[in-house]
């Protein structure tokens, strides 16, 4: 229903009218694009610094950080070369850190392995074969083939 009402209002309107609104829908099209290029390079440069400054959950870190104290350049005549400066980036983290220790690992803490539930695994020894026919008397047998 709406493209019929589309149509019918494009049957009024001159093709002047048309190519402003084509041309309107394909800018609104380009600042969402830009906007997005834009906060994808910034989560970049985020989880990068991130990582060297051991935060033990990145994603914390993407979601409080002050995005504001991020110095971005952006240029308007190439929107897809986003720079962004990694000292502020440094500065917002740092501070994000010190206003929350618990989101960065602790001296010579090293990052979780296994899940979340703490499930990571005991031992890293592997079962030789005399432990195992041990366990399993049933690998003592030979097996004989006619």
């Amino acid at each position: 229903m709406k493209k019929r009402l589309d149509d019918l209002d494009s049957k009024d309107k001159s093709d002047t009218d048309k190519a402003k609104d084509d041309a309107s829908k394909a800018e609104s099209k380009a600042q969402k694009l830009t906007a997005k290029l834009r906060e994808t390079a910034v989560d970049n440069a985020i989880i990068k610094v991130g990582g060297k400054l051991k935060f033990r959950d990145i994603d914390d870190a993407l979601k409080l950080i002050d995005r504001d104290l991020i110095v971005v350049d952006q240029d308007d005549d190439e929107p897809s070369e986003v720079e962004i400066d990694e000292a502020t980036v440094k500065t917002a983290l740092e501070k994000l850190a010190k206003a929350k220790p618990h989101l960065i690992l602790a001296e010579g803490q090293e990052e979780r392995s296994g899940s979340k539930f703490n499930g990571s695994r005991k031992t890293t020894k592997e079962a030789d074969e005399e432990v195992l026919r041990k366990q399993y008397p049933a690998l003592n047998r030979s097996i004989h083939t006619s």
